[in-house]
């Protein structure tokens, strides 16, 4: 059966592609500290193969590659305007809209 959630005390660098590094690497550093009597809150992740069952499940994969495939990959550019179709959050549309403003 997949796991979905991992508790991040259960990970490791050995985990990168499970979890991806950020998950892997703080899963890493509760380990360590924890050792030495560094008291951190544990937390989790979300699998790797969560996330892309969560793509299918929605069928959000062909709208994410069509706003990939015209995005200005030089400078980001037109990222603001590439998130039409692709069904963002409010917040997710705060953050694109403060980013293509940057620019």
């Amino acid at each position: 059966m997949k796991k979905y959630i991992i508790p991040f005390r259960g990970l490791a660098m050995k985990d990168i592609a499970d979890v991806g590094g950020k998950n892997a690497s703080l899963g890493e550093m509760i380990g360590n500290l924890s050792q030495l009597g560094i008291a951190i809150p544990d937390g989790f992740a979300l699998s790797v193969s969560a996330f892309y069952e969560f793509l299918a499940f929605n069928c959000l994969s062909p709208q994410i590659q069509v706003a990939l495939d015209r995005l200005n990959r030089v400078n980001l550019v037109n990222l603001f305007i590439c998130r039409r179709g692709v069904p963002w959050s409010a917040s997710d549309y705060q953050c694109l809209q403060g980013t293509a403003e940057r620019q």
